[in-house]
């Protein structure tokens, strides 16, 4: 039995087993925001998705996180084929080597749907996560939405598997994004899909945890916020 809390980190949703200690669930947020923050300086992650990636690989590797596993695909797909950005999540929560997917995928879901609901963590997230430019400007052809966000199930170990998906579509998105069905046709251009493994040193971050939490300057205050589940996350699984 793992009992999961949820935390939205800027454009991240992180899963957090409840028995990891305080310190390190707070040396885990920090350390995303801080590479997120880190690839937004100098790269924007809807127009420059892949420079923006590899920054923000770069500040985890300084942050003490190892990269065991990586898979990425960028491909524009068929206009016949469905997309469903929760089938897309558990389907890239699948090709991680050390994922229990039924455990991990049941609490995703969970986290996906306590989302959608008005909260701080909510307006957080979907505030960061997609770019709308309306018909009437700059795409005559249609409203763009440009959609980039990560979703991340942490061990009790402080392994994480992280999941980043981005792509653009000729439609308006918004906080039921998780829950449409949406076609190739509508998609402009790749459809970038990525799965990674991380560890976490967690004696090693403790040298650099001051400087880092220094150069947050504050901004944790507002962009890490606690997400309420709709119901007691306790999954159950093999």
């Amino acid at each position: 039995m793992l009992e999961y809390e949820f935390e939205v980190v800027s454009g991240q949703l992180i899963l957090l087993p409840k028995t990891l200690p305080e310190q390190i669930k707070k040396d885990i947020l920090h350390t995303q925001l801080f590479a997120q923050t880190y690839a937004s300086v100098g790269a924007d992650r809807f127009s420059d998705a892949r420079e923006w990636d590899k920054r923000q690989t770069t500040a985890r590797s300084e942050l003490m996180w190892t990269t065991q596993f990586t898979l990425a695909t960028h491909s524009e797909p068929a206009d016949e084929v469905t997309i469903n950005l929760t089938t897309l999540i558990l389907n890239q929560l699948a090709r991680a080597p050390f994922a229990n997917s039924p455990v991990m995928g049941e609490a995703i879901k969970c986290g996906l749907k306590a989302l959608v609901a008005p909260s701080p963590a909510h307006k957080v997230f979907f505030e960061e996560i997609i770019k709308v430019t309306p018909a009437n400007s700059s795409s005559p052809a249609g409203a763009l939405s440009e959609i980039s966000f990560q979703v991340s199930v942490v061990s009790p170990v402080a392994h994480m598997i992280d999941i980043q998906i981005g792509f653009s579509v000729r439609t308006l998105l918004d906080e039921h994004v998780f829950e449409a069905v949406l076609t190739g046709k509508d998609v402009v251009g790749p459809l970038s899909l990525s799965v990674s493994e991380y560890e976490l040193d967690t004696l090693g971050f403790e040298r650099i945890r001051d400087k880092v939490v220094g150069n947050l300057d504050g901004a944790e205050k507002n962009l890490i916020v606690g997400l309420e589940p709709l119901a007691p996350v306790v999954i159950t699984g093999p």
